[in-house]
């Protein structure tokens, strides 16, 4: 763990007077630090400044990880060592606990139709800022300088060119003035660098506050004859709302965090004591009783909405996180969606620094970022509503017991239905140059996917997961495994249906060699961006030369194919290493020997009955689920194009044609690339 940086450490930190950083990140929370790890991955080493010491941050903060976050972390290949630290998370338990006998309602926490492969984590903020600091280290030498703090910034226009100038203090006194190319705020709900630019660039934070005080309490060592405290809990009380939810151990002790509505205050903008809430919870367990050895944390929240007008001034300075939007902690999305806003923005960044792609595809953070937590804000807003109703309902609940059960099922029908957003995997991206949408006339979706109740894949959203065995070793693998490690680049799949369908195996010879070919898309870039990764060689016929690149390491593409065709065929073993693994060196190698996945593990799939209020399906087998809930058609196949932070750009169809091969789908795939990358 890095330790603080005083002003001794001026010149190799922030360099000469005159040096020009990259990248600088202010704020070295869950945010700043997901965009300093994602950036070193790509080869980019930013200038990370934080204005607290990490002691600071070690306990309470956020505290749980969505299954979409953790598809992240897998691809970023540091979900084990976080997990170690964790609890797993399968199941709320809602419990109504008044008249007796309570009422109590279980959900499952991983529901079928999220089509997700783990299920949410418990574990606290400083663990991930830990974990993603210490990757950033081993990285790159960038290191977290504590404990400067963000006084101010100016974007500087000279010429073509524009700078951004930004002020620093230290805690000793020490002001540094640096220059930057881009500057990203993820310094918090209190941001330093959105109030510069609201004095200074008119951004603006929307949104109202919202009059429900909650307090939070980590637990050590709990006591409590309550049955569900191994479940994210949420119990409807006479005395309000409280949600227990279990956490990782601290200092080796079983810690139990508690969520709470405050209780009132004579004067009310006087926040509630430690003690007040320890009264309050005691009396909202009843007739459960609970106790503990320690408190380790304790915070008050006034929940409320708010989101800055624009995520970004000029393409040169960036807010993310809580500095562009604040919520309350009900849903349990601060930490999930702060990092998502860095993980989308740091590839566009890298992108745009190393000169692979237009400036332009900056602006498409704001697009989608922005959107998002636009939703979550109403949401948010409706989740509040929903338990303020329902704690009102709750204390006259001895008056009116059917208004109490009501307002219960009203709050976890709204919590179902908001499963999938809550979970991440239903965010999906609007149309952009980096969101090629689907022609509605021409991709409809087909009436075999319709019958089982899926959606195949939408561009913007994330891929649907599915499990294939590659054929290199046999091993069942999760198709999203194709893209790790993370490293900046699109994964393009070639979903090829069987293999050994008359004349498949020459049409898919026949896209090799046209992706390759020398005026392609796959030779242009390469040509352009990375002459060291290619090779001049001459034909069988010595009478022409063809640019082939050297490794099958692309700097910006990677190819996966996916066959209906058993791995264990012998027809498929007899061509497998001229296709997939050719010795000859003239030919280049695009997937690779582990890039070659078999779609024929069959899966239980549950749809979801979208002419019956989406009310879930009865389990359906799939034989080849990837290309079922994908929606291929196995005898034209198609290409999906991945982009590298897990939403997919485009699906194209008809990639191989009926009787002969067509290079239109190929073509397709290539103008999606033109749209944003310089070639």
């Amino acid at each position: 763990m890095s330790q603080a940086l005083n002003g001794s450490d001026f010149f190799t930190n922030f360099g000469p007077q005159n040096y020009e950083h990259g990248i600088v990140i202010v704020g070295a929370g869950p945010a700043g630090m997901m965009l300093a790890y994602c950036l070193t991955k790509m080869g980019i080493k930013p200038l990370i400044v934080d204005s607290n010491l990490f002691v600071d941050h070690e306990f309470g903060r956020g505290d749980g990880l969505v299954c979409r976050t953790l598809e992240v972390m897998e691809n970023l290949q540091v979900y084990e060592e976080i997990a170690q630290h964790s609890m797993k998370l399968n199941s709320v338990a809602h419990w109504s606990i008044g008249e007796n006998p309570s009422v109590k309602n279980i959900t499952k926490f991983v529901s079928p139709d999220m089509e997700v492969e783990a299920a949410g984590l418990v574990v606290r903020q400083g663990v991930v800022e830990q974990v993603l600091t210490k990757r950033v280290e081993e990285n790159s030498e960038a290191r977290v300088l504590r404990p400067w703090t963000f006084q101010d910034a100016d974007i500087e226009n000279s010429g073509s060119e524009s700078y951004v100038n930004v002020t620093l203090r230290s805690m000793y006194g020490e002001t540094r003035q640096i220059r930057t190319r881009y500057l990203i705020g993820c310094d918090g709900g209190k941001s330093q660098v959105r109030r510069v630019l609201r004095s200074k660039y008119g951004v603006t934070f929307d949104g109202q506050p919202h009059y429900s005080v909650w307090a939070v309490v980590d637990v050590l060592s709990p006591s409590t004859n309550f049955p569900d405290t191994g479940k994210l809990a949420i119990l409807e009380t006479r005395r309000g709302t409280i949600m227990t939810i279990p956490r990782e151990p601290i200092h080796g002790k079983e810690c139990l965090r508690i969520y709470g509505e405050a209780p009132k205050m004579e004067d009310p903008n006087e926040d509630p004591k430690v003690e007040d809430v320890i009264k309050m919870i005691r009396e909202a367990f009843h007739p459960y009783t609970i106790t503990w050895d320690e408190i380790n944390w304790f915070a008050v929240y006034r929940t409320g909405q708010r989101i800055v007008s624009k995520y970004d001034v000029d393409q040169r300075i960036f807010l993310a996180g809580d500095a562009a939007h604040i919520h309350s902690p009900k849903a349990g999305q601060g930490m999930n969606t702060s990092m998502q806003d860095t993980h989308n923005l740091a590839m566009k960044l890298a992108f745009v620094e190393k000169g692979f792609a237009k400036p332009e595809i900056l602006a498409t953070y704001n697009l989608e970022r922005r959107f998002v937590a636009s939703q979550l804000l109403a949401m948010d807003e409706q989740l509040i509503e929903l338990f303020t109703k329902h704690s009102e309902a709750m204390k006259n609940s001895a008056d009116n017991k059917d208004a109490a059960i009501q307002s219960i099922n009203q709050l976890h029908t709204f919590q179902r239905r908001h499963a999938t957003f809550q979970a991440g995997v239903s965010i999906t991206y609007a149309e952009s140059v980096l969101v090629k949408s689907l022609d509605p006339e021409s991709d409809a979706s087909s009436q075999a996917l319709l019958s089982i109740g899926g959606q195949g894949l939408i561009p913007g959203r994330r891929l649907v997961p599915a499990v294939v065995t590659r054929y290199y070793d046999g091993l069942s693998k999760s198709i999203l495994d194709a893209t790790i490690p993370f490293d900046g680049r699109f994964t393009v799949f070639l979903c090829l249906g069987d293999l050994l369908s008359p004349g498949k195996l020459e049409r898919v010879e026949q896209l090799k060699k046209y992706i390759t070919r020398e005026d392609g898309f796959w030779n242009r870039f390469i040509k352009r961006h990375d002459p060291t990764c290619q090779c001049e060689l001459k034909s069988s016929s010595n009478t022409t030369n063809k640019l082939f690149p050297r490794s099958t390491v692309h700097p910006i593409l990677r190819l996966a194919a996916v066959t209906t065709t058993e791995y264990t065929s012998v027809p498929l073993a007899l061509r497998y290493e001229e296709l997939f693994r050719p010795k000859d060196s003239q030919e280049p190698v695009l997937f690779g020997p582990k890039m070659l996945f078999c779609d024929t593990t069959p899966a239980i799939f549950y749809g979801l009955d979208r002419s019956a209020d989406m009310q879930p399906m009865k389990p359906i087998i799939l034989t080849n689920p990837l290309h079922q809930k994908w929606d291929v058609p196995e005898e034209v196949g198609s290409a999906v194009v991945l982009r590298p932070d897990g939403h997919v750009g485009a699906v194209v169809r008809d990639l191989l044609g009926r009787e002969k091969f067509s290079e239109g789908a190929w073509n397709t795939v290539e103008e999606y690339f033109a749209r944003f990358l310089v070639l």
